[in-house]
C-alpha cells in the first residue's frame, strides 16, 4: 500500500513546542491539554490574523527546531517502509521546505520517498487540500491529526486514519488512534482486508 502521513502530531511533536514558545512570548500558562481546539486565535484570544503572524514567528523560532518525533514514530516507520510505500502529506508552506526536510534527514532519513507541502497555512502561497495530493499519488490510506483534512479525504474517497490529539476528540472514534502501536494495527487490520498478511513490529 502507498501509506500517507501528515509530518505535524502525527510524525513530530510540534505541539508542544507551539504551546511552550507561546506562553513564553506571549505570558499564557496553557498546557498542550488546553489545547482543545485548532483555531488558536480563540485559545490566545486575538485575530485568525495575528494567530497566523505567530505561528510564522514559531516556525522562526529556536523552538521550532528542537521539535523531537513523537514515540515510536521513527521505530514503527522504519518496520512499515519494509512493506509500504510512504510519503508526507504535510499543511506546512513551501518556504520552509529546506527546514522540514533537513529535520526528516536528521530522524527519518530513508523512510519516506517524499514531502508533499498543500500551502494551507500560507498567507500568499496557493493552497491545495490534502485530498487533491492523496488522488494524485494514488494513496491508499492517509494518517491525519485533524479533522477538516481528514472529513475532505474521506469525502474524496480515500480511506483514513485519525490520530488523536486533544483538539480533535469531538467525534469520528470509528477512525481514531492513540499511539503508534494503534496506528500499526489499524494498518495491519487495513492490510487484511485488503488481502495481504500484516506488518510486524
Amino acid at each position: 500500500m502507498l501509506l500517507a502521513f501528515d509530518l505535524d502530531d502525527v510524525l513530530a511533536e510540534t505541539m508542544k513546542e507551539l504551546v511552550l514558545f507561546h506562553n513564553d512570548h506571549y505570558g499564557t500558562r496553557h498546557s498542550f491539554s488546553d489545547y482543545t481546539t485548532y483555531d488558536h486565535d480563540q485559545l490566545w484570544g486575538c485575530s485568525r490574523e495575528e494567530a497566523d503572524r505567530r505561528h510564522v514567528k514559531f516556525r522562526s523560532s529556536s523552538y521550532f527546531h528542537r521539535i523531537v518525533p513523537v514515540e515510536m514514530a521513527v521505530d514503527a516507520a522504519k518496520e512499515l517502509r519494509k512493506k509500504h510505500g510512504l510519503v508526507i502529506i504535510s499543511a506546512r508552506p513551501e518556504d520552509i521546505r529546506t527546514a522540514t526536510e533537513e529535520w526528516l534527514n536528521l530522524y527519518f532519513k530513508g523512510i519516506f520517498s517524499k514531502v508533499h507541502f498543500t500551502n494551507q497555512y500560507d498567507l500568499t502561497a496557493q493552497p491545495r487540500t490534502k485530498a487533491q495530493v492523496c488522488l494524485k499519488l494514488g494513496v491508499d490510506l492517509m494518517v491525519d491529526y485533524a479533522l477538516q483534512h481528514i472529513d475532505v479525504c474521506e469525502a474524496a474517497g480515500v480511506p483514513v486514519i485519525l490520530y488523536d490529539p486533544p483538539w480533535n476528540r469531538n467525534g469520528r472514534e470509528d477512525y481514531r488512534v492513540l499511539n503508534w502501536v494503534d496506528l500499526v494495527r489499524k494498518i495491519e487490520q487495513t492490510e487484511l482486508s485488503r488481502g495481504r498478511k500484516p506488518a510486524k513490529i
